[in-house]
């Protein structure tokens, strides 16, 4: 019963963003045929059947498994990132080169669409497969809805791209969409239901990344959402903010930043410690096989998240910046450097550090952006 409940509603939240992007992109001025747009959904939705029947087979003739055991550990990595995800991806963009090949991709707002679009049929049909082939469970749902934001979002990378300068720079954001994918699924269908929530906060950067994007277009840009708050800025006032002025990099300003993003993670990570102590939560639960992990890290990686744009803010008030660059950079200091400490000596951990530096990055920059000199 609930397979009949879980699999129309999973295939209508791919399907709904999708509209949602057509109608949104139509109502600002992009000229998008009906008709090819449900061809590129339709080819979505067929090759994902087919990818799927693929990927089952050859798993089975090779033995392979994309989940982590103790034996095969690495094995489900390398799958995923070798196998799986370049096939899916390869698929999709086969799905509407011919639109390209034929220049019927006339900017890089119908690119970003066909993207979409085929990912979303794609989505839908391997989110019904699963669901109806698995036993259902609260924790497939949670993967499956996070594993289509990933599909939409890579997708959506690529043909982003391929629409904007003839697709000069598409094989580099191909590559790019197929590692933060890799990562993502490996992360929400490789590791347990206690590391789920590891992919959260990338599920978070792919809707504020996809949003500005589309926010790119928008013809009255200080207007306000149904909410009555303000809307993210677009793409375009992203770069500039991140784009160098007449002023030289201030290197001293990077390496105050990079201290002061470590200092306000220790900072709030105490006080998440603290907190979980106070309201009781059993920091001891942390564990991958287990779904209860999901409480404590939650805790633990909103925690961290909090310092970013605390110490993007602080920089940028102090230094007088009058863009976000120095925020932006020292906090990639630190995350690199947290990277490849793990790395060392905890590489499980390296996937939490992954998982959490865009949204980290982005949230630096919202928080440096607020206390730029203006």
């Amino acid at each position: 019963m609930a397979q009949l409940i879980l699999t129309p509603l999973l295939a209508a939240l791919s399907l709904g963003a999708a509209l949602f992007l057509f109608r949104y992109l139509k109502a600002n001025g992009t000229q998008i045929p009906p008709r090819r747009a449900l061809w590129v959904l339709l080819a979505g939705t067929v090759l994902g059947v087919a990818c799927t029947w693929i990927e089952r087979k050859l798993l089975e003739v090779t033995g392979l498994s994309l989940v982590v055991t103790p034996q095969r550990a690495q094995g489900a990595l390398l799958a995923m990132f070798l196998f799986v995800i370049p096939l899916e991806e390869g698929a999709k963009a086969a799905g509407i080169w011919p639109l390209y090949t034929q220049r019927k991709i006339e900017d890089r707002y119908q690119g970003l669409l066909f993207g979409v679009l085929v990912a979303a049929g794609f989505a839908a049909s391997r989110a019904v497969s699963t669901a109806l082939f698995e036993p259902f469970s609260w924790v497939l749902s949670a993967r499956l809805v996070l594993a289509g934001v990933a599909h939409l979002f890579a997708s959506g990378l690529w043909g982003y791209v391929l629409g904007r300068a003839r697709g000069r720079w598409f094989i580099s954001a191909w590559l790019i969409a197929v590692g933060v994918r890799a990562l993502h699924d490996h992360i929400v269908f490789g590791r347990g239901p206690g590391m789920l929530v590891l992919a959260v906060p990338m599920a978070a950067a792919m809707l504020a990344l996809g949003w500005a994007a589309i926010r790119d277009i928008e013809t009255n840009p200080g207007r306000t959402s149904m909410l009555g708050l303000a809307q993210p800025p677009p793409l375009k006032a992203l770069r500039r903010a991140l784009r160098r002025t007449e002023k030289p990099l201030m290197l001293r300003w990077i390496a105050i930043a990079s201290l002061v993003t470590a200092g306000a993670i220790f900072a709030c990570l105490a006080l998440g410690v603290f907190i979980g102590h106070k309201v009781g939560i059993d920091f001891s639960l942390a564990d991958e096989a287990d779904a209860r992990s999901n409480g404590p890290l939650l805790l633990l990686a909103v925690s961290v998240m909090a310092a970013f744009p605390i110490s993007g803010y602080l920089v940028a008030r102090a230094s007088g910046a009058t863009t976000v660059l120095e925020s932006a950079l020292g906090a990639s200091v630190t995350i690199g450097v947290a990277v490849a400490l793990f790395t060392a000596a905890a590489p499980v951990a390296v996937l939490f550090a992954l998982a959490t530096a865009p949204i980290a990055f982005l949230m630096t920059c919202l928080g440096a952006w607020v206390g730029l000199a203006r």
